[in-house]
């Protein structure tokens, strides 16, 4: 039975309108006849959440999808998510085998070219990816001891970003090498919020098909790529005014003059309330040597309670911003911010100087800049 869940939010192309039939055929083994399976993935209409039976040794899912679309199957019903055992595949306008021998996580899929691609392109990446999973398996094996040690700190952070730029390179390697190939859209999205394979990955990513570059996920990479460009290290920080926790207009250029941390957050982000503290611990060191923070929040337009509340909760002393448009902030969608937390660094002349900066790398950063004008003057 298929449910709608919930009513798409974005504005769809009319590209979009022109569905066409899919069809998932499954055989299992592990699973009893009349076990549920779900199938959930986005539609033109919204979330999709489908189920269907085990009948005898097989399952079936029928539908229709605009463009390639990750979907989930899974024993418990969710929408687009990943809980217990699951299997996580595109769909597309074709007939799909699935065969589950032992755990849905495992399951082998055949009779599509983009997951065979992605099958592909993870094998390729499983060495750089099983460095990175170990990496952070220590990480959460140190002691809290070892965790406040610099040296400690910096070599985890070295292995880290080793680990990370050889599965990017893997990515962008796969792209060049696979022109025509929707999961090399895929792989190359990612590329634009890394400076040092930004100029790189969108020269791959031009090169690929018309026809994967005009599908939605394509122009939403066009504009992420415009986006990168634009708040590269060395460029003019975009302009911007929008209305603080008063209702009163307040610009970037109101800060002319200072480091000026913009950071992109909102109250109800998990990980951007971890991070604040370390937000807090450098702006009470460096505000009286020209330093501070303008908060831009994607809180919701019904959250004003909880934007402020957080606000007060964290002792975010800052001026703080926000339209309460949530992933439609304008501020946000001008310096291509499709996670949060994320943040820029603008110098005294406006320029962005460094971005990312997660953790103890914030004071770190500010630290260097600021003996580094000492030490000039």
């Amino acid at each position: 039975m298929k449910k709608i869940i919930a009513i798409a939010f974005l504005i769809w192309p009319l590209a979009l309108l022109a569905q066409q039939p899919f069809q998932v055929k499954g055989s299992v083994k592990v699973l009893k006849p009349g076990t549920k399976l779900y199938l959930s993935y986005l539609s033109a209409k919204g979330n999709v959440l489908d189920s269907t039976e085990v009948k005898g040794t097989v399952f079936s899912f029928k539908g229709v999808v605009g463009e390639p679309m990750r979907a989930t199957l899974s024993l418990v019903p969710q929408v687009r998510g990943g809980k217990g055992d699951h299997f996580i595949f595109y769909l597309e306008p074709t007939t799909i085998s699935i065969a589950v021998t032992d755990s849905l996580k495992s399951a082998k899929i055949s009779g599509s070219v983009i997951n065979a691609d992605d099958q592909k392109l993870k094998e390729l990446s499983k060495a750089a990816q099983d460095e990175i999973n170990t990496i952070n398996e220590e990480y959460q094996k140190a002691s809290r001891e070892q965790k406040k040690q610099p040296e400690f700190m910096k070599g985890f952070a070295k292995r880290y970003t080793e680990a990370t730029e050889n599965l990017l390179s893997v990515q962008l390697n796969f792209a060049k090498e696979h022109p025509a190939s929707y999961i090399s859209l895929v792989a190359l999205t990612p590329l634009a919020t890394k400076e040092k394979f930004l100029d790189e990955a969108e020269k791959a990513f031009l090169n690929l098909s018309p026809q994967v570059r005009e599908t939605k996920a394509g122009k939403l990479a066009t504009e992420t790529f415009a986006a990168a460009q634009r708040t590269k290290i060395g460029q003019p920080a975009i302009p911007f005014t929008q209305n603080d926790v008063n209702g009163k207009p307040f610009s970037l250029s109101d800060l002319k003059g200072k480091y000026v941390l913009i950071d992109f957050w909102a109250s109800w982000c998990v990980p951007c309330r971890k991070e604040n503290p370390y937000v807090v611990a450098a702006y009470h060191q460096f505000k009286d040597k020209g330093f501070t923070v303008l908060g831009v929040s994607l809180d919701k337009a019904n959250a004003y309670d909880a934007w402020v509340k957080a606000i007060a909760d964290d002792k975010l002393e800052w001026t703080q911003v926000s339209d309460l448009k949530f992933w439609d902030n304008e501020v946000a969608k001008a310096y291509g911010v499709k996670s949060v937390p994320a943040n820029f660094l603008i110098n005294p002349e406006g320029k962005i100087i460094a971005k990312g900066l997660r953790g103890e790398r914030l004071s770190s950063k500010l630290a260097e800049l600021l003996n580094t004008e000492k030490k000039t003057k």
